[in-house]
């Protein structure tokens, strides 16, 4: 499965719709098998849940996330976890471990 991280300056993202930069990491049985960063200029935030699902991504973390950018996730079957004050390295490895929560409406950001 292929997992996105929602960044800003390599840190994660405060909003969905402020991120044009993803960590994008494939899972296999547990483990890290890969980790590619990818820069999205193209793409307006509207855009992004079918840019990410076109990359083969499953599961997106971000730190905060609007109404309408959940419901284009759920739309193309991207499941939406947020970070809980983790860093990039801990919000992967909660959700490989299946302990980080699944979220399944807007949560705002502190912005």
């Amino acid at each position: 499965m292929k997992l996105a991280v929602a960044l800003i300056n390599n840190a994660p993202a405060f909003h969905f719709g402020k991120a044009n930069d993803f960590k994008i990491v494939t899972i296999e049985n547990g483990n890290l098998v890969s980790s590619i960063d990818l820069h999205d200029e193209i793409h307006t935030h509207q855009a992004r849940p079918q840019f990410l699902k076109d990359q083969g991504v499953e599961a997106l973390i971000c730190n905060g996330i609007g109404s309408g950018a959940v419901e284009r996730l759920v739309a193309v079957n991207i499941a939406l976890y947020g970070f809980n004050d983790l860093s990039v390295p801990e919000a992967i490895r909660a959700f490989v471990k299946g302990t980080l929560p699944q979220q399944t409406d807007t949560f705002e950001c502190a912005c």
